[in-house]
């Protein structure tokens, strides 16, 4: 194992290390550690792998009780990154780090690490690879499909997942021949949909959240919190769609089986206790869900 190790750094953007990344240092190398990376990077530049420029980071957005709010940095070989704001809610007294943590390696990590650091990791079998053309440039999709965060007894989220990629190709929307990513968040409790947001490169998408705010969504009573992120890397040449290329040197598989989407209990990581306090807190802070 060969990791190189330098505390604090500046990412690329304007953020500075602090406690949060201390924490989330240990715990991606462990991620990729788990994944057999045998050229584990954690210095300046953030962590990741020795054989892609991509790099990950996390900084402490706020936390308060039962909360945590984290920013998660991406930083892809262009310069550009994915932020991603995720939310870690527990019983009061315990610690929320290691839920938003399991939230963003749940959601997020998978399709950035099949996509921008390792598509050929055996572990990644679940991830989907297919072929999408967005405002006339031809695209190659990772998606890990629909998370879905909730009590038992959550649906298959699989139909959801095939209508956000053909509202997405449906839309033309304008784009430029660079790799992008899109993440839809929707939340549903009582019956009723509590928020629907989609952002693309970051940025908020009105007319994507209104398509897919009107797709077939299942109608459940209880509370779910299903979640996707979608990585497009252009299959044109120039280039940017280049440096991805270059920034990967592992062989790519060429066929992947696409297997159901993931939904997962959040029974399985919280307690009774939290589950309630994320339905109370669904009610007076949308936003949470926003993120």
């Amino acid at each position: 194992m060969k990791v190189s190790v330098i505390e604090g750094g500046v990412v690329a953007a304007d953020m500075k290390a602090d406690e949060t990344t201390a924490e989330a240092r240990k715990f991606f190398v462990k991620w990729l550690e788990e994944h057999n990376e045998d050229t584990i990077i954690n210095d300046k530049s953030g962590v990741g792998i020795g054989l892609s420029a991509t790099r990950l980071w996390a900084f402490g957005y706020g936390k308060k009780g039962e909360s945590a709010e984290v920013e998660f940095r991406v930083v892809l070989p262009d310069g550009r990154e994915i932020q991603e704001f995720v939310a870690g809610i527990v019983p009061e007294g315990e610690d929320p780090m290691p839920m938003a943590l399991a939230n963003f390696s749940t959601s997020t990590l998978p399709p950035v690490y099949s996509c921008f650091i390792n598509e050929a990791d055996r572990h990644m079998k679940h991830m989907k690879h297919e072929s999408v053309s967005i405002g006339g440039y031809p695209f190659r999709y990772t998606s890990g499909g629909v998370t879905a965060f909730g009590t038992e007894n959550l649906p298959d989220f699989t139909d959801v997942s095939k209508q956000v990629k053909e509202s997405l190709a449906s839309s033309e929307m304008a784009v430029s021949d660079q790799p992008h990513w899109m993440k839809v968040v929707y939340a549903r409790s009582a019956g009723e949909m509590i928020t629907c947001s989609v952002t693309f490169d970051n940025e908020p998408n009105e007319m994507l959240t209104k398509r897919i705010e009107k797709l077939d969504w299942p109608n459940v009573k209880d509370f779910t919190w299903p979640k996707s992120l979608l990585c497009f890397v252009p299959t044109s040449r120039n280039p940017d769609s280049e440096l991805f290329i270059r920034s990967n040197r592992r062989r790519y598989p060429r066929n992947h089986s696409p297997l159901p989407d993931r939904s997962l209990s959040v029974s399985s990581l919280l307690s009774e206790s939290a589950i309630d306090l994320m339905r109370v807190i669904s009610a007076d802070r949308s936003s949470l869900f926003a993120t």
